[in-house]
This record gives structure tokens, C-alpha cells and sequence, in this order.
């Protein structure tokens, strides 16, 4: 099969993958991270891609076993949290 099949042009395919596309396109909602258990640092990240990406606000719920990151968390987010 070709990719013109699958309905996708060449355009298409390029604004996927293109940042101010993305930034256009905000949605509705709140996104809810959840703090997993395994890998700390991509609670941070998942929070930054919708925030910044995708301009949904989000809720953070840290993982119970990891409570000391909510004051780097809290640092870090402070300019994202002061401008609501």
C-alpha cells in the first residue's frame, strides 16, 4: 500500500508534525497527570507537552512513594502556575 491510500497527503502529514500547528490547535478540558511510580521525570514532561503543546491545563497527582518532588515540581512550574 502507498500512503496515499491511507488517506494522508503530503500536507497533512507535514502540519502533524509541525509545532505552530500544533500550538493552532488548542483544545478543550483539563488534562489529569498521573505520577507513576516507575519514572518520576515524566510527570514533569507529560505536564509541559499538554500545557505548552496542547494549552489544556493540567492536574498534577503525585505518586504517594514520591512526595519530595512536589517542591522541585512546584519551582519549576511556578511561571505556568502564576500565569493561571
Amino acid at each position: 500500500w502507498t500512503d496515499n491510500e491511507c488517506g494522508s497527503s503530503e500536507e497533512e502529514k507535514k502540519d502533524e508534525h509541525d509545532v505552530t500547528t500544533v500550538f493552532d490547535k488548542a483544545t478543550n478540558g483539563v488534562t489529569v497527570v498521573l505520577g507513576a511510580g516507575n519514572q518520576s521525570f515524566l510527570t514533569l514532561i507529560d505536564t509541559f507537552n499538554q500545557c505548552l503543546l496542547h494549552r489544556q491545563p493540567v492536574l498534577i497527582k503525585h505518586h504517594p512513594h514520591r512526595p519530595y518532588l512536589i517542591a522541585p515540581y512546584s519551582i519549576l512550574l511556578d511561571p505556568l502556575i502564576k500565569r493561571g
